[in-house]
């Protein structure tokens, strides 16, 4: 299984951090919360994608993309409802909302507690599986980037922010991340 790999972590600016809900399984020391009880996690980071062949897309030749600048707030509510934005960059910005219940699994997005200090946003389509790990230490927090092949896939897919449409991808590289509690 091929498998892309990135870490980075940055200074939480807020009083605290905060993952808990106000069920059992969650529960994090030193906490910081958004009106009503909610949680706030703002993620960005920008990845460097390496194009795969793409052959019936003219023009499209394999190598460097260039970055593209990756924007997710993530809502956690106390009642274990995960609500999630997502806007991309580039000429063909791309949009998404999502909706999960944390600890449940989802056909296409799961959120899961991994420990009271971590949680994780699980992501696949057809090819891979992306998980995106948001873990606390005192008052600051890193995020983990992960990106695996399925068995018996060759390439990435992934929305072109460039081309606006999905490409083939041989590897994805984290340039940069940063991560706010709000």
């Amino acid at each position: 299984m091929q498998m892309a790999r990135m870490e980075a972590s940055v200074v939480n600016r807020s009083v605290g951090f905060f993952l808990g809900l106000a069920f059992a399984f969650v529960a994090l020391a030193g906490s910081a919360r958004a009106e009503g009880g909610d949680t706030r996690i703002k993620l960005g980071f920008t990845v460097k994608a390496t194009l795969a062949e793409n052959r019936d897309v003219p023009g499209v030749v394999a190598g460097s993309s260039g970055p593209a600048r990756h924007n997710f707030t993530v809502l956690l509510k106390p009642d274990g409802v995960v609500s999630e934005s997502y806007e991309g960059s580039g000429r063909f910005v791309l949009v998404n909302k999502g909706e999960a219940v944390l600890g449940q699994d989802g056909n296409r997005l799961q959120y899961r507690v991994v420990d009271q200090n971590t949680i994780e946003r699980i992501s696949q389509n057809d090819n891979q599986v992306q998980t995106v790990t948001v873990k606390v230490d005192g008052k600051s927090c890193r995020m983990a980037f992960k990106i695996e092949l399925k068995p018996g896939k060759t390439a990435y897919v992934a929305y072109s922010q460039s081309r606006g449409r999905m490409l083939n991808y041989r590897s994805f590289e984290l340039v940069e991340s940063s991560c706010m509690i709000e």
